[in-house]
């Protein structure tokens, strides 16, 4: 089968749906990727080595995810930080975004998409192509879970927190999906969750069942299916000579990142300091994700190795 998969985000919105299509791969099906990354990092060579060609669409200005980055560190709220980021780095790459939804419409048998990438849900249905949408974490509505971030209430509570936050979620959200969806001659949504977001054919939910058990008020069209992971053994891209040299020295090393969180965070400087003090209380040698010029604890302790990222 052709299949077309489509995501956005940072790293972790990416890699889960490159292991997912070099999984359909390995099973025989013919896969194409298409990436919208925050920061336009490309993965045509990191998909090249698990044989899944990778199409980078969009690309965003090169101080927006900075100036994000700044502005979402002085908001707590989760649904205005989602508005920001949505509105920053979401938005200017839509119209793109949905060009190359059709063509992935026009070209495979099936698509399956990030959840946020409502624009190939709105090709999916204009081409009348079965479409799947995969949520990273279990944020699907139920009364047996709060909403992120709130404290469990009961089944009563627990629906009432849901449909605030859907209302919350329309209110923010379905002004611009409806738009683009008027443009493509489709009608409005009335909810972002239910229709803009879910899928009414398949819902995959990549989180473990282990750890969160699937609740029963799901039905049948959201299936957990645990996280997607890169295959081991393959898409191995050379080690840069500094950390191969590190960690063949020593005992293995702890690595320490809060990932695109990062970026844009004023406070960046002391996260790192406390990290570095961390390893150096905790007796280990760490490898420490960090981004710029490293200044305090930790600068040049042999075993600490900053590094700016590694595959």
């Amino acid at each position: 089968m052709n299949i077309g998969i489509q995501t956005w985000g940072s790293e972790g919105d990416v890699r889960p749906f490159l292991a997912l299509a070099a999984g359909l791969r390995a099973a025989g099906h013919d896969v194409t990727l298409a990436v919208t990354h925050v920061t336009n990092k490309d993965y045509t060579d990191l998909g090249a080595s698990f044989g899944v060609p990778v199409r980078q669409v969009g690309r965003l200005g090169a101080d927006l995810p900075k100036l994000a980055g700044e502005a979402l560190a002085n908001r707590s709220n989760i649904l205005g930080q989602v508005d920001l980021i949505l509105r920053d780095l979401f938005a200017p790459a839509a119209q793109d975004m949905l060009s190359e939804a059709k063509r992935l419409c026009r070209e495979n048998e099936l698509v399956i998409g990030h959840f946020l990438v409502h624009p190939l849900k709105t090709a999916a249905e204009l081409s009348g192509r079965p479409h799947v949408s995969v949520f990273l974490a279990p944020l699907i509505p139920s009364a047996h879970f709060p909403p992120p971030g709130v404290p469990r209430l009961g089944r009563t509570m627990n629906t009432l927190l849901w449909k605030t936050g859907g209302f919350v979620m329309n209110r923010m959200f379905l002004a611009w999906i409806n738009g683009m969806r008027r443009a493509e001659g489709l009608p409005p949504y009335s909810s972002a969750m239910r229709e803009a977001f879910m899928s009414p054919r398949l819902n995959l939910v990549a989180s473990s069942p282990s750890l969160f058990p699937s609740p029963p008020d799901w039905g049948d069209t959201i299936q957990q299916c645990g996280p997607f992971c890169l295959p081991e053994l393959a898409g191995i891209l050379p080690m840069p000579e500094p950390l191969g040299r590190f960690i063949k020295t020593g005992p293995p090393p702890v690595y320490m990142t809060i990932g695109s969180m990062s970026i844009g965070d004023p406070d960046f400087d002391d996260t790192v300091r406390i990290l570095a003090e961390a390893a150096q209380l905790a007796q280990c040698r760490a490898i420490i994700q960090t981004e710029g010029q490293v200044t305090g604890a930790g600068q040049e302790h042999p075993d600490i190795l900053f590094i700016d990222r590694a595959e």
